[in-house]
């Protein structure tokens, strides 16, 4: 064991310091090493970093159970990720002390409301036998999850109990939604997603097996992914049956957690969420409305000193007295949501320690109202500081990350391709011209389009206008919608949505209808919906059946005739008012 390791680690409420002094005393005699706060703490330390160090460095948990511990989010909160549990019952009832996670660890209570020497001889021979069992391997445990934690999450403590208090009343789903009554969460940027990677994070061992599922993409094909990864060496090639196959063992009895994110509803998941066995299933999604039998943990913004430290963690900066009143001033501004103030965060340690955050604020006010001259979105619907943000950042970007953001916005907010981008990377040197004065592509290396376009997108992630998964990317709908309200002159806007028509139809196939082209169309298909939305919606973008087409065809395809029999009826339309289009498909 290292220096920095414990074999177990003392919970319990300040009310009940006598018996964890006495704890703390008996097992240090017997030669355990032990994480005691009052053994460990300095005056002046960062009391809630160093607790949680205690907590990821520590094998068995002994919650001293009495009223007053039950009573304190933090004490619940640092027990509940152990990878052992040996609750200590001293006072009060069982039920009326233990919460449900503790039930799993019922068979291993003891008793110390009376001091014996039996209880005290069982304490220690338990102890001795969890500590003989394995470690429990993190890395396996969560190889299987979309993206790395947070290492600047802060301030949801109470969140995570109630998700994980929630999860283990039964094997059922609790739902993590960015909302309360407030609007601005309906918009996303609350972190839902975080919340749900942060409960894997703390959690992890509890569960032998954890699994994301992005509702975002096909389920068929998410869950037939999780059949490759519970069963290498299944029978079956079909997507169908192979996800059926994934469903039925996450019903089986076996401990694992599974995740699906960014749901669009009840009724689009609703037959994926397992009914039964040992699975506890977590559900991201901005819908709220969720039948009773899904138990709904609505997120709130965060609170103001959650805000300013997260602040500082992000920027790098010191919490000198200064700083902390500018990070309180910028956090009020930007509402405490977690997406505007990491986006300000991510500015702010771009430019550098010369930059500050009253930097920050002074280039804020000046956008802030250039924005309210022009009439954008108003606070009742989305938060002015938001799109303020989005606009600052903007500004940094390169010209060509211009481009390519600006295409992006009348695209879905689903993942989209970066190979798109990569094959037309031509389309994207001539929007960036109107952002750098070039009207012509200056590029005469054409190998170098693979770079060119890689580091426009890498420009976008630095600034967290969007996210990068490996191949694909994905940027928020407010980031969009700001973006499309940018280009006042409606013949510009429909420039860009020819434009953006061009990378589409470069990239996907005529024959849509091929089963064959369906690996492509469905990346493509959510993007080419949206876009032929904006190309209806703007009267001056130019006739033309690429797109509508190919669209269509993907829906005859794949039976979708409700959706291909009007389409082909719009096209008609086209082609009778411009015959010469036949000729562009």
């Amino acid at each position: 064991m290292s220096a920095n390791s414990y074999n177990v680690f003392i919970s319990y409420q300040s009310a009940d310091l006598e018996f964890a002094e006495q704890l703390n005393a008996r097992l240090v005699d017997e030669g355990f090493q032990v994480w005691f706060d009052k053994a460990r703490l300095e005056a002046g330390c960062d009391w809630h970093s160093e607790i949680e160090a205690g907590c990821e460095s520590s094998r068995i948990f002994l919650p001293v159970l009495t009223p007053h511990w039950k009573g304190s989010e933090w004490t619940r909160y640092e027990t509940y990720g152990a990878e052992a549990v040996i609750p200590l019952h001293y006072d009060g009832e069982w039920d009326e002390v233990a919460t449900p996670p503790l039930m799993r660890y019922q068979n291993l209570a003891l008793n110390f409301k009376e001091d014996t020497d039996d209880e005290w001889k069982k304490l220690f021979d338990s102890i001795r036998r969890l500590l003989a069992q394995p470690l429990p391997e993190k890395v396996e445990r969560i190889a299987n999850l979309r993206y790395s934690a947070n290492p600047y999450f802060v301030g949801r403590e109470t969140d995570l109990n109630k998700i994980h208090e929630t999860l283990h009343r039964r094997p059922t789903a609790a739902l993590t939604q960015d909302g309360t009554v407030q609007a601005i969460t309906a918009l996303g940027g609350v972190g839902k997603t975080t919340m749900a990677r942060e409960y894997a994070e703390k959690f992890w061992r509890l569960y032998p097996q954890i699994f994301w599922i992005d509702a975002r993409i096909n389920l068929v094909s998410e869950f037939a992914r999780l059949a490759e990864i519970l069963v290498p060496k299944l029978y079956t090639t079909d997507d169908q049956k192979k996800a059926e196959e994934a469903f039925n063992l996450l019903n089986d009895q076996t401990e694992r957690l599974l995740i699906i994110d960014n749901a669009v509803d009840e009724e689009s998941v609703q037959t994926w969420i397992p009914k039964s066995g040992g699975c506890r299933t977590i559900i991201t999604s901005r819908f709220a409305d969720w039948s009773s039998a899904i138990k709904v943990c609505p997120i709130d913004v965060l609170k103001p000193e959650p805000s300013r430290e997260f602040l500082l963690l992000r920027t790098e900066r010191e919490p000198t007295r200064e700083n902390n009143d500018k990070c309180d001033l910028l956090a009020e501004k930007l509402g405490h949501l977690p997406l505007a103030l990491d986006q300000a965060a991510a500015y702010i340690h771009a430019q550098g320690l010369d930059f500050g955050f009253d930097d920050y604020l002074r280039l804020y006010d000046k956008a802030h109202h250039e924005l309210l001259n022009k009439g954008v979105l108003g606070s009742t619907e989305y938060p002015d500081s938001v799109i303020t943000t989005w606009k600052a950042t903007i500004a940094k970007l390169s010209p060509p990350a211009r481009a390519v953001l600006r295409l992006i916005a009348f695209l879905s907010n689903e993942r989209i391709p970066t190979e798109m981008f990569i094959k037309g990377a031509e389309t994207v040197t001539r929007g960036a011209g109107e952002f750098d004065g070039k009207d012509e592509d200056s590029r005469t290396n054409r190998s170098l389009d693979e770079f060119f376009i890689r580091d426009a997108i890498k420009n976008l992630a630095s600034y967290s206008m969007i996210t990068t998964y490996g191949n694909d990317f994905t940027v928020h709908a407010l980031v969009q919608t700001v973006e499309r309200l940018d280009i006042y002159d409606k013949r510009k806007q429909a420039d860009w949505i020819e434009r953006t028509t061009e990378l589409i139809t470069s990239q996907g196939p005529l024959n849509a209808h091929d089963t064959n082209t369906w690996h492509i169309w469905d990346a493509l298909m959510p993007h080419a919906e949206q876009l032929l939305e904006h190309t209806l919606i703007n009267t001056l973008v130019q006739p033309n059946i690429k797109l509508p087409s190919r669209l269509a065809n993907l829906y005859f395809g794949k039976g979708m005739y409700y959706k291909a029999i009007p389409l082909y009826q719009k096209i008609i339309k086209i082609i009778e008012k411009n015959p010469h289009q036949t000729k562009m498909i």
